[in-house]
């Protein structure tokens, strides 16, 4: 279990990374009132949609990563290979699960 020091650093780094997310969103909010307050004739309105179009798509196109950091809690670390006839019957047991009988007796020792 994460000690609670780590809990709080990674609580604080994400608010850091929300408070970045709500400035960007507002940024893009107060860019999408302007262009709305002026009158436009249709070809000019037409115009600034495909640029906020592009706008949002670019916005959309920033990797994740980037906005909020790595993945904190990625181990890339691997340990040995597991043994053929071990993975076989864990994948069994994951996919379906056990017996009751066998459960039960599990359950018993």
């Amino acid at each position: 279990m994460p000690d609670k020091r780590k809990l709080v650093e990674f609580k604080s780094k994400i608010k850091k990374k929300m408070k970045k997310i709500e400035q960007m969103l507002e940024k893009f909010a107060s860019s999408d009132s302007d262009s709305d307050d002026a009158p436009a004739s249709v070809s000019e309105h037409e115009d600034d949609s495909e640029t906020v179009d592009q706008q949002k798509r670019q916005v959309i196109e920033t990797p994740l990563d980037d906005i909020l950091g790595a993945y904190p809690l990625n181990d890339n670390t691997e340990g040995p290979e597991i043994a053929a006839d071990l993975a076989i019957r864990w994948q069994s047991y994951l996919s379906s699960g056990l017996d009751k009988d066998t459960r039960k007796s599990l359950l018993e020792q």
